[in-house]
C-alpha cells in the first residue's frame, strides 16, 4: 500500500483512508462505556467533537479507542484529583466541557 502524496486526488486519499481503518463518517468510531470508570458519565457533547476531531485527523478506529478510552481516564483521575484537594474548578484545555464526578460538577 502507498501512502497517498501531496497531490493525491480525493479518491485516492479516501480508499487510503478505508483501508487502513479510517472510518467513512463520525458515527463509525463506536466506545464502550463499560472500559470507562464506573463513576464517569460520558459527555456526549465531547464525545461529538472526539469522533469529530479523530476522523478529521486520519486517526484509525482502533487508535482512536485507545486514545478515547486513555484520555477519559486521565481526565477522571485529574477530577477525582482536584475535588480531593477542595478545589473549586479545574482547566484540563478541553475547551468548554463540564466535567461531572460522583454526580457533581466540578
Amino acid at each position: 500500500m502507498v501512502v497517498p502524496g501531496e497531490n493525491a486526488t480525493p479518491e485516492e486519499l479516501a480508499a487510503y483512508r478505508k483501508a487502513i481503518g479510517v472510518p467513512e463518517s463520525d458515527d463509525g468510531y463506536t466506545f464502550d462505556p463499560s472500559k470507562l470508570p464506573k463513576e464517569w458519565q460520558v459527555n456526549a457533547e465531547f464525545d461529538s467533537w472526539y469522533k469529530k476531531a479523530a476522523r478529521e485527523a486520519g486517526i484509525t478506529t482502533k487508535a482512536a479507542q485507545a486514545l478515547y478510552y486513555q484520555l477519559n481516564q486521565r481526565v477522571f483521575e485529574e477530577a477525582k484529583k482536584h475535588q480531593a484537594s477542595k478545589v473549586e474548578s479545574v482547566d484540563l484545555e478541553l475547551g468548554e466541557y463540564t466535567i461531572v464526578v460522583e454526580g457533581r460538577q466540578i
